[in-house]
């Protein structure tokens, strides 16, 4: 398994360009928007006082939504065309696929994407290890970066702990701070198996 990396940031701040760097060395394009565009939700979340995971599940569907639809990928979630196998996932189709039941003509999984907001170690496992068996691009696991009481491992240790041998399976775990003025930050992991 390649070495994990992990980068976190304090909402809200501007990224240094320390971090930045860090960035570009150990994720892909694809990779890096995403980052970008949920650190931003995380900081709309603190700006706007929202704590639901309500309002960071709404607008994470919505950025992936729109970065698929800018790749050419069927967006799959309970606000477009329902949940499809994930709480969210991105489907290349066939080039002659037609609008009606589009997910029919699935080629690929592009990305597939959880978003757990429970502290439960159980619970983290359920969703995580739904992603660890599919054959995607990219399986993206979107979590609470907070310890609850009596947790003995980060979400993300207990994530790649449990993570079964695969070929190449590429991880991607963002952490949403669930107490800012605690010192809790946007914590962004990431691993090939």
């Amino acid at each position: 398994m390649v070495p994990m990396f992990t980068c976190e940031f304090p909402v809200p701040h501007e990224i240094s360009e320390e971090k930045r760097q860090s960035l570009i060395s150990g994720l892909s394009g694809d990779e890096q928007k995403i980052v970008g565009d949920l650190y931003q939700i995380a900081v709309n979340a603190f700006m706007q006082h929202q704590s639901s995971d309500t309002y960071w599940t709404d607008s994470i569907k919505t950025a992936l939504q729109i970065h698929a639809h800018e790749r050419g990928f069927l967006c799959c979630h309970s606000g477009t065309t329902g949940e499809w196998l994930f709480d969210i996932c991105w489907v290349e189709l066939q080039p002659s696929a037609s609008q009606k039941d589009q997910w029919k003509s699935a080629v690929r999984l592009r990305l597939v994407c959880e978003c757990e907001w429970s502290e439960s170690e159980d619970e983290i496992l359920w969703d995580f290890m739904k992603l660890s068996w599919v054959n995607a691009d990219l399986r993206l696991f979107v979590y609470t970066n907070h310890m609850k009481s009596g947790a003995t491992e980060h979400p993300a240790s207990l994530c790649r702990k449990n993570c079964p041998p695969s070929q190449s399976f590429r991880f991607l775990l963002i952490g949403f701070p669930k107490k800012v003025e605690a010192g809790e930050t946007f914590r962004v992991d990431a691993w090939t198996t």
